[in-house]
């Protein structure tokens, strides 16, 4: 799956946009092997603290942090922003959370658009090892080495509510002498006027023997397309930056943070855990989302032992440095890449079971819950996936995420026992009974 994997996922992307079908759940669009009835988070439990911030906010608004964390099913954004929908008609949305310039690294998930303007930048992401680079939560990082270089970005295609904010983070690593600006527009009712921030925070932050830094962007009004200009004292100095984000500051509700990889694993994640764990902390997320699996499924040389090793270990870091934030696991759904067999579904499954049990989190089986293995050719002959068998269409992915959704809303309400109503999402249009 990795090999020319930015062409391979820029062909996903297309496909998925141009071949979706336009089905409603009035449509005609039955997958019998969903599992409505036992359709729940396992180890509800270790959901507490996240659900006590759901409960405190119905009553005293105030922001909330997700951080949902995979590879290509969660990059390319469709089952974040059905996810956030959902979030949106019960607590409200704070902003869109971390954006990246991911079209400077080659990738392109339909969700924002780059341009770059001045200079050249280039970017990888963590699949690529390289020793200049230092990856964070977003798993892409981007370069220039031009004294004057910039680029502008733009949320697209999003809830109207969270493309624009008022508060802009950047995290880079640079030279002493460089600098780096952000100024806003607000697009396209004035396409000319840039605003500039009313205020600016910037610190260093120390992760091992590295340094990079932080700065923050406060403006006076909301602004929706976000223009960054880099400026160095010399050419051939790198200027990295490894992540972005676009909220609206101290506005109460939900900032859902999308952060996914195409083609990224567990492993992977877990050896960038420095810089991405210290990114994390600085979120300070409420939950956190791991949705990784489809990747090793097909991996030849895949020890078990040796990913529930890499799992549990970075699940401890992340547990020592925001003890107080929930996590949930889901499992990878059931697949068939270009008609090959998932051989390590079941194991890697099995792992995040035995991993969420020993460190006490929450799980969330979604191979089950699509119907288990042999589903995915179902979910193909209904019109919900993608003709690679590895990746499903908008539409398949909207029904995973009201899936999830309808676990984790009606969990929050047998957990808190609470009497006000919620909008849980529907899916029954999308089975028989």
């Amino acid at each position: 799956m990795r090999k020319n994997i930015n062409i391979t996922f820029l062909f996903i992307v297309l496909f998925c946009l141009i071949k979706t079908n336009t089905f409603s759940q009035s449509d005609s669009c039955y997958v019998d092997t969903l599992r409505h009835d036992e359709n729940i988070i396992e180890n509800i439990e270790a959901l507490q603290n996240f659900y006590m911030k759901l409960n405190s906010h119905l009553e005293n608004p105030k922001q909330i942090s997700i951080l949902h964390l995979g590879d290509s099913h969660i990059e390319m954004g469709y089952f974040v922003e059905e996810a956030r929908s959902c979030f949106k008609v019960n607590f409200g949305l704070a902003g869109f959370g971390t954006l990246f310039p991911y079209q400077l690294a080659k990738s392109v998930p339909y969700f924002v658009q780059t341009t770059s303007t001045k200079g050249s930048w280039e970017g990888k992401c963590y699949l690529k090892s390289e020793s200049d680079y230092k990856f964070g939560l977003a798993g892409f990082t981007i370069k220039t080495q031009n004294k004057e270089a910039e680029f502008e970005m733009q949320a697209l295609k999003c809830d109207t509510s969270i493309i624009s904010g008022n508060k802009v983070v950047v995290y880079y690593s640079s030279n002493e002498a460089s600098t780096i600006k952000v100024c806003g527009m607000n697009y396209p009712a004035d396409s000319i006027s840039k605003l500039d921030p009313v205020e600016i925070e910037s610190e260093k932050i120390g992760v091992d023997d590295f340094q990079y830094r932080k700065t923050t962007f406060y403006f006076n009004q909301p602004i929706n397309k976000l223009i960054f200009s880099v400026s160095q004292s010399i050419d051939s100095i790198p200027f990295f930056i490894s992540g972005v984000q676009l909220i609206n500051h101290e506005k109460p509700g939900i900032v859902y943070h999308n952060c996914g990889v195409v083609g990224a694993t567990f492993k992977q994640l877990s050896k960038n855990a420095s810089l991405s764990i210290s990114q994390m902390l600085d979120i300070n997320p409420d939950l956190i989302i791991f949705s990784y699996g489809s990747n090793e499924a097909y991996e030849p040389d895949f020890i078990a032992n040796d990913y529930y090793l890499a799992v549990t270990d970075y699940i401890q870091r992340v547990k020592k440095t925001l003890p107080k934030a929930s996590i949930i696991l889901t499992t990878p759904p059931d697949t068939r890449s270009n008609g090959r067999f998932p051989i390590n579904n079941l194991e890697i499954c099995n792992v995040l079971k035995q991993v969420a049990k020993e460190q006490n989190l929450a799980l969330w089986n979604l191979h089950d819950q699509m119907g288990g293995a042999g589903s995915m050719i179902k979910w193909f002959n209904n019109g919900l996936a993608s003709k690679d068998k590895l990746h499903f269409k908008k539409i398949g992915y909207e029904l995973q995420a009201k899936m999830f959704m309808y676990a984790l809303l009606n969990g929050f309400k047998k957990f808190n026992n609470l009497n006000k109503d919620l909008i849980i999402p529907a899916y029954s249009d999308f089975y028989k009974n």
